[in-house]
């Protein structure tokens, strides 16, 4: 990347190398970051990323919105009604494995 290059990244923490990004802001060789995921959630006090003035950290909120918002509570009242009724659940992530 060149460094006037800003990263950004609101998809998975471990596509990026932490310390070598905190490496490439220090060193001059990426001009800022923009991250909403990181390695380790939720973020270490520790973390040299928040020591950095050419950083913007959000806390893994970058997918509200309010339309996001909207589908997300009318999906968990379609899932409550579907409980109610005994149907199966919508959407499940980590179904249990009967083991």
């Amino acid at each position: 990347m060149r460094p006037d290059s800003v990263l950004v990244d609101t998809s998975r923490g471990a596509v990026v190398d932490e310390d070598a990004l905190v490496a490439a802001l220090r060193g001059g060789r990426l001009a800022a970051a923009g991250l909403d995921v990181f390695a380790v959630e939720p973020v270490a006090p520790d973390n040299p990323l928040l020591t950095l003035d050419n950083v913007v950290l959000t806390p893994h909120v970058t997918w509200y919105t309010a339309d996001t918002m909207r589908r997300y509570l009318t999906e968990a009242v379609r899932n409550c009604r579907r409980l109610r009724d005994g149907q199966p659940l919508a959407n499940l992530v980590n179904q249990p494995t009967g083991c």
